[in-house]
């Protein structure tokens, strides 16, 4: 059992770690991630348009450099501490819905 405090922490050097991957991920990861769905998977879900191979390739490229900024600000097998926070259960869902959309293996 996690206690709020572990969540998210009360040490504010730690908590401002918590807070910056959170706006990241607030910020950068969520507005892109729903940009490219819109692009190509939007289209196949709601308009049943066909899956259109050149719009994936080129819409995970687009991607490509803010999926590796992410990977860099991860630093612990966790993203902001050696504990699981706030900022782990966001992006473990964000993450969860991009690898389900785009059926990419990260």
């Amino acid at each position: 059992n996690y206690k709020l405090e572990e969540l998210y922490p009360s040490d504010h050097k730690i908590r401002h770690r918590v807070d910056s991957l959170m706006d990241l991920q607030g910020n950068m990861v969520r507005p892109k991630f729903l940009g490219a769905a819109r692009k190509v998977v939007f289209p196949q879900i709601f308009a049943g348009a066909k899956p259109n191979h050149q719009a994936w390739v080129a819409t995970l490229d687009e991607l490509k450099p803010h999926l590796e900024q992410l990977n860099r600000e991860v630093i612990h097998d966790f993203m902001a501490t050696d504990h699981l926070t706030i900022g782990d259960i966001s992006i473990f869902f964000e993450l969860g819905l991009f690898v389900s959309l785009f059926r990419f293996d990260l």
